[in-house]
């Protein structure tokens, strides 16, 4: 060992010391230290998160929802006796929608019917005028229409009148059977011109049972379309097919 190492020695052990006494000192100071940054830190996080949340909270009630529908009219499409009545019934009774709604319907938006200022369209019938019950009321509003020969002219026919009178939404009433084709060329139609198209399935006095076919659905939808782009109602065709169905236009 050098003479400098050994001047050096007693100079370094005080400072050694209290070096080390220091750092004893300092320890739990840090430790505290340690934990009152990672706390800190901590809350940071949870503050920053805090307005995600809370957009979330807020984006909640603006996801898209499907309102109540509120019918302007009820469009019944004619072709049994006992269908018809029975809605002009329940119409009456303002029962349409407890009556014939099904409770997957609702998840789709309730239906609502003002009947002090919804009207009743019956769309070439089996009825008319004179085979309402004469014990109905007279500020019921039921109208005939009979200007229909098929689907198709079931809505091009009140199209025109409905944009006139500001008609927004129509509840379409037909047989279960009849209805997915119905609402296919009503949406179609009636969409055309800015107008909601919902539809209730009500039975006629034959019981039909199941759904049309997607053949008749195809074919009428791509008429309907046809009438959006061209105009055509293909009313001498199915007066050539149908030729009893003549008598209903006028």
């Amino acid at each position: 060992m050098t003479w400098a190492a050994l001047s050096a020695l007693p100079l370094a052990c005080p400072v050694a010391a209290f070096a080390s006494v220091l750092l004893l000192c300092l320890a739990p100071a840090g430790c505290r230290l340690r934990t009152r940054a990672s706390t800190t830190w901590h809350r940071l996080r949870r503050t920053q998160r805090r307005p995600r949340q809370d957009t979330k909270q807020e984006k909640e009630p603006v996801l898209p929802r499907r309102d109540t529908f509120h019918a302007d009219v009820i469009l019944v499409l004619g072709g049994d006796r006992h269908r018809e009545l029975t809605a002009v019934h329940l119409f009456h009774k303002q029962e349409i929608i407890s009556a014939l709604a099904l409770p997957h319907q609702h998840d789709e938006g309730r239906i609502h019917i003002d009947y002090s200022r919804t009207s009743l369209i019956l769309s070439s019938g089996a009825i008319g005028p004179d085979d309402l019950p004469p014990s109905l009321p007279p500020s019921l509003r039921i109208l005939f229409d009979r200007r229909a020969v098929c689907t198709l002219t079931n809505f091009t026919s009140l199209s025109p009148s409905f944009q006139a009178q500001g008609v927004r939404r129509v509840l379409v009433l037909t047989s279960s059977f009849h209805l997915r084709r119905a609402l296919a060329v009503g949406r179609v139609v009636l969409g055309a011109g800015g107008m909601d198209v919902r539809g209730l399935g009500i039975e006629g006095g034959g019981g039909e049972g199941g759904e049309e076919g997607w053949l008749r659905r195809g074919r009428d939808y791509v008429r309907a379309w046809v009438w959006v782009v061209l105009g055509w109602e293909w009313r001498g065709v199915v007066s050539w097919v149908h030729p009893t169905r003549r008598a209903e236009e006028g």
